[in-house]
This record gives C-alpha cells, structure tokens and sequence, in this order.
C-alpha cells in the first residue's frame, strides 16, 4: 500500500510538471503568434500593445484638452485620428533599431537609464499650452502605458551611455595625435588679448577700470565690440606678428608681459592690449576637452549607424495606422 502511494505521487507530480511546460509552451507561442503592429528585423510591438497605447491617448483628458485647438483635430467622435496614430507609432518605430543594436551589444540598462528614459518620455508630451505640463499628461496614463512607453526608449538612452564612454587610453591616443593642434607652441613667448570699442572716450573709461585693478577679460567680455575674442576674454593666443598689421605691431613689440597698452586708434575703433605669458596647455589640461570631442564623435557614429541599419531593415507597419513619417513628438 505504501509503494503504491508512493508511485502514485511521483506520477502526479511528473503529470503537474508536464502540464505546466505544456502551457508555458501554449502562451509562449500564442504570444509570438499575436498580430503585429509593427516590425523591425526580428524585433516586434503587438498590436494589442499599440492599440493599448492609442486608447490611453484617446482617453486622456489633460491631452485632450492641450491639443483641442490644433491644426490637426487630436480626437473626433471619440477616435485618435489618422496623424496622431501614425507619430506614435513612428515613435515606437524609431525605438527598435536602438533596442536591437544594445540587444547585439548586451548593453544592460541601469536604474539611471530608467529614470532618464522616463524624463525622455515626458518630453514626449509638451503641447506648447502652459497651462497643461506634459508632466500632468504623464501622471494621467495608467502604470502600464508609462512602463510601455519608458520600456521601448531605455534602450536609446543605455545605448548612448554605453557609446558615451571615453577610456583613458583613447584620450592619450587622440592627444599623441593632435598634440600640435591641441597644444601648439609660441615662440613669443607672449600671449596677447584686446578690447575694442568704438570711441576714445569709451577707451579712456576702460582704461581708468584697468587702473583701479579691474580685471581685463571681464571688461573685454562686457564691452568689447570684437565678438570673435570677447567670449574668450578678449584673448587672440600666441602673439605672432605675422597676423597683425604693422600699425600695431609697434605696439605690440613693446609690450612686456602683464603690460597694458594705451589706446590705440587703427582704422575706426580704439583698441586696448593686454600681454601675458603663453602657457601650452598640457595633457591634464586638455583631457575634459579631448574627452568631450571623442564623446561627440561616438554619439554622431552611432546616430550614423542607426540611420544605416534603418534602410537595411526589413520594417512591416500595420496599414491601419496609416502612414509613418519621420517625427519624434505627437
């Protein structure tokens, strides 16, 4: 009798195991079999999800309200018209070719990306009414239609972190390259910089300022007419008389380093220069520079290359969400 209870338990829990594979099997594939929306390679969006999503648009109040007087009616007879379901699914659409590149690369998204994506998502929703925060949109979706929407842009923001990463060796590689554009020499010696302004009475002024220990590059910053130096406090670099007329070179030869000229009348301005030691910028000085132009480099080849894979893509989109255009925004 206790043998037999025994088998009959192990058949019973063997049946229960089988049964369980077997449903998991069934909805595994009753869910790759749903009808598509949308897709991309061997990516997909139901057509459940998008239908979700475009109800959620319908029915929320505050977009409603936001896009009333539009060009574009948002909603007639209680339907999300033609344009608004082709942009969010052209939305949607545009997510998948990040989602399959991180996929490819097995780039994780981190708890950031998630809050970034979420930011992203909002953005979605500015009307240009004030009256109506795309943040008050949001908050009115249901947690599934935010958790849709923040899930298919993750994997552009964990994508661009990823691509943004800039190793140290990569900075020295660039550096050793560029050194003499990034860090050239002068064999002056002599840096120089200069406020121009357009009377001499203006002139005097600033010069009285430098006199009474203002400083000179806010001065040029403030005042200076000359708008390809006064950003930079008024700085030209490495002085080389080669790049100046002889007028001023006069000048500019005798300065000594932390000297201020006069003002100095040439053509219909007065100018005012400053000299200082040339001091070459060095690798530590350099990197947050490098680093800045790798990262720019990186973020425009993945741009490049998402375009790419885009018109390699074989992309189906179901014909009742009319045509997709390329837009980002509602």
């Amino acid at each position: 009798m206790f043998k037999f209870q025994k088998s009959w338990r192990t058949i019973f829990v063997i049946s229960l195991i089988i049964l369980a594979s077997v449903t998991a099997i069934l909805f595994v594939s009753n869910k790759d079999n749903a009808p598509k929306a949308i897709s991309y390679n061997k990516l997909s969006i139901s057509k459940n999800d998008i239908d979700s999503d475009l109800k959620e648009l319908a029915k929320n109040k505050y977009l409603n309200a936001a896009l009333k007087n539009a060009n574009n009616k948002f909603i007639i007879n209680n339907k999300l018209q033609p344009t608004y379901k082709a942009s969010w699914v052209n939305i949607k659409l545009q997510s998948m070719p990040y989602e399959e590149e991180a996929r490819k690369q097995n780039i994780k998204a981190t708890k950031q990306d998630f809050k970034d994506a979420e930011i992203e998502a909002k953005k979605l929703f500015i009307t240009g009414d004030t009256n109506i925060s795309e943040e008050k949109i949001w908050n009115a979706f249901t947690h599934k239609f935010r958790e849709r929407t923040i899930n298919s842009l993750v994997y552009k923001i964990a994508l661009t972190r990823a691509s943004n990463k800039v190793s140290e060796s990569d900075i020295k590689n660039y550096y050793n390259k560029n050194k003499d554009t990034l860090a050239p020499t002068c064999e002056t010696k002599k840096s120089v910089s200069k406020i121009v302004v357009k009377t001499e009475k203006e002139a005097k002024i600033i010069l009285d300022k430098l006199k009474n220990g203002e400083d000179f590059a806010t001065l040029a910053i403030n005042n200076s007419i000359d708008d390809t130096t006064k950003q930079n406090g008024g700085s030209i670099g490495c002085y080389d008389a080669s790049l100046f007329p002889s007028e001023l070179n006069t000048y500019l030869d005798a300065l000594n380093i932390d000297d201020i000229s006069k003002q100095i009348k040439y053509q219909s301005s007065y100018y005012i220069f400053k000299a200082t030691n040339f001091i070459s910028k060095n690798y530590d000085l350099l990197k947050p520079e490098i680093k800045k132009i790798l990262s720019d480099s990186n973020i425009k080849n993945l741009s490049k290359k998402i375009e790419t894979d885009m018109k390699k893509a074989k992309i189906k989109v179901s014909s009742e969400y009319g045509v997709i255009s390329q837009q980002n925004e509602l």
